[in-house]
């Protein structure tokens, strides 16, 4: 059977734990390259300067091409006042 573990926030854990720092860098490491392989693929939105923020160029892009639906998140700030149609321009 499975175990449950105990698990405990740690408030700025990153700069407390090492293996928390290690993690957060394997993270953002591992997005920015997601991100460059997304963009050979999907150029229109400018993933590689995507730095986990959006850009102003980025949002435009998803206004006008619609959004990535593996990729963009509907509770995204600018994408939440959009329709169903909207989404399916590129699902």
């Amino acid at each position: 059977g499975s175990r449950l573990h105990s698990a405990r926030a740690i408030i700025k854990g990153d700069s407390k734990e090492f293996s928390i720092a290690a993690a957060s860098i394997v993270a953002k490491v591992t997005r920015d390259r997601l991100m460059r392989q997304y963009h050979h693929l999907y150029p229109q939105y400018q993933l590689d300067q995507h730095k986990g923020y959006p850009t102003q160029k980025h949002v435009q892009a998803i206004q006008q091409h619609g959004p990535l639906p593996f990729l963009h998140r509907r509770t995204f700030a600018p994408l939440k006042h959009m329709t169903q149609d909207e989404w399916r321009k590129n699902g």
